[in-house]
């Protein structure tokens, strides 16, 4: 009996028994830290140092806050509902609302005008706010079309610091964080504006990304750009200066025979407006010694007739196909060019089943499983090649193979000693290579995989985003790029080429 007393004691005394309500809960440890000082003769003081900091707690104590009447000092009129929050917030995160509400005068930009106990503000000659004792109104064009809800989240992410950002609100939300100069929210749509750039919109993102000047976006509108885009209205009705700077790109991922065709195409909608000058500046963005096909002399004689092109630069051309070494390209660089980013698919090993836009494959929905190679071959240097996935469901591996053995298009990226690479099988990510998986977490829609192949010392290192994932040694060429799709819910964009001696970190 004493025996027992003394257990159900000790058991009360570590609280085994204690309701969870009634148990005494450990304080959190506080660290102390000595204080650094090169000051001489001065003591070093104990800090405080907390030693866990949860920030999911301390945005959701945040959030308690927002649209709380009795906390606010100023109140967002929108249209005719209340949004109640807090001056000092918004302030933190928008240098625009900060000169609202605290006024310098230091920002010429900003104008403010009193009418009849209003404050009228101005930006760059617009009118946008109304601000009345402790209530501000939005009245600038960007927030016409704006819901409530959609004007609710922008609020909360000064709160939060999230926001959900999607293909349909991106650019106006874009806009409003171009307003009131929220850097943080303004990189975010950026970056989703062009992740979601794709064939059916790019024409309506490049008179964004120009309009804004936004080169990330119209970058990523140079690397999708097709010969089909070329003909949709949307980019025949482009400025000139956009329509050449982007031709004129090294990164432009189509052959010559379709710069041509396109320029041909916008030149024949705007045949009218277009002077001999402007259409010559067009034309000069054919690398001429690149046009491929039989039928050249044919297709550049009437070009040299309607003085597009140069009796000079045409003659060259002549030379350099007749005797390439005989002729010295340094006289004309630009018709002898190399686009970086030239298709590495343009003139691959196809399958039936795998189907060829600029630099992207994909299959086409009921199409069999399927691999296809470039027939570009490299046998030594230095080479890298990034490319992004498109689709979040699916299956598909990319990578390098050998093309004088990997012969069977129904096998795998991976599947055997001649090949390497990334395998994404729906969400999960593998490297794969002698039917090795090793598996390193998860990929998704938008990343990029990054190949880098040095031959120099026969090293293959595979990356996500960047971040090395695996190396292999004891590789050796010939060597080609390889994809692999199982599914048609996803697709593989080569956004990225380059060559030469380099070393990839």
């Amino acid at each position: 009996k004493k025996i027992f007393c003394k257990l159900i004691k000790r058991l009360l005394a570590f609280g085994f028994m204690v309701p969870p309500n009634k148990r005494k809960r450990k304080r959190p440890k506080i660290k102390y830290e000595l204080e650094e000082s090169s000051e001489e003769g001065r003591v070093p003081e104990k800090r405080l140092k907390i030693s866990k900091f949860d920030p999911n707690a301390y945005f959701m104590r945040m959030t308690e806050t927002f649209n709380d009447e009795s906390l606010s000092d100023v109140v967002i009129l929108h249209k005719t509902k209340k949004i109640h929050v807090q001056r000092a917030i918004l302030s933190s995160h928008s240098s625009v609302l900060k000169e609202i509400f605290y006024p310098t005068n230091q920002r010429p930009h900003i104008k403010r005008i009193e009418q009849e106990g209003q404050i009228h503000i101005y930006i760059n000659d617009k009118k946008q706010f109304i601000l009345k004792e402790n209530q501000l109104e939005f009245k600038g064009d960007q927030f016409d079309d704006l819901s409530y809800e959609n004007m609710t989240s922008i609020l909360l992410y000064f709160y939060q610091n999230q926001l959900l950002i999607n293909r349909k609100n991106a650019i106006p939300y874009y806009m409003i964080a171009s307003l009131l100069e929220i850097t943080d929210l303004k990189e975010r749509c950026t970056q989703t504006i062009a992740t979601f750039a794709q064939m059916d919109n790019i024409g309506d993102i490049i008179q964004f990304a120009e309009k804004h000047h936004e080169p990330q976006v119209l970058q990523r509108c140079i690397e999708l750009m097709t010969l089909a885009v070329m003909k949709t209205e949307c980019f025949l009705n482009l400025p000139l200066n956009t329509v050449i700077r982007i031709l004129s790109s090294n990164d432009l991922g189509l052959s010559e025979n379709d710069v041509l065709q396109g320029i041909q195409e916008y030149m024949a909608f705007n045949n009218e407006k277009l002077k001999l000058e402007e259409k010559q500046q067009l034309m000069g963005c054919v690398r001429l010694a690149r046009l491929s096909g039989n039928s050249i002399i044919t297709l550049l004689r009437p070009l040299v007739k309607s003085k597009l092109i140069s009796l000079e630069a045409y003659t060259v051309v002549l030379e350099y196909f007749q005797e390439k070494e005989a002729v010295d390209t340094s006289k004309y660089p630009e018709l002898f060019k190399t686009r970086l980013g030239g298709s590495p698919w343009s003139s691959a090993l196809l399958h039936k089943h795998i189907k060829i836009d600029g630099n992207k494959i994909y299959k086409k929905k009921g199409d069999g499983e399927a691999t296809v190679l470039s027939n570009k071959v490299v046998t030594s240097g230095c080479h890298y090649w990034e490319v992004e996935i498109l689709g979040h469901e699916g299956s598909g591996r990319i990578g390098v193979a050998n093309p004088n053995t990997f012969t069977n298009f129904s096998r795998h990226v991976g599947s055997g000693s001649d090949s390497y690479g990334i395998w994404k099988h729906d969400s999960t990510l593998y490297t794969v290579h002698l039917y090795n998986y090793i598996h390193h977490g998860t990929i998704k829609h938008g990343d990029r995989i990054g190949i880098y192949l040095d031959l120099n010392n026969n090293v293959l290192k595979l990356s996500v985003n960047k971040k090395e994932l695996q190396r292999y040694d004891n590789v050796h060429g010939p060597l080609c790029l390889a994809g692999t799709i199982r599914h048609q819910t996803i697709s593989m964009l080569v956004t990225k080429q380059l060559e030469g001696q380099f070393t990839c970190s």
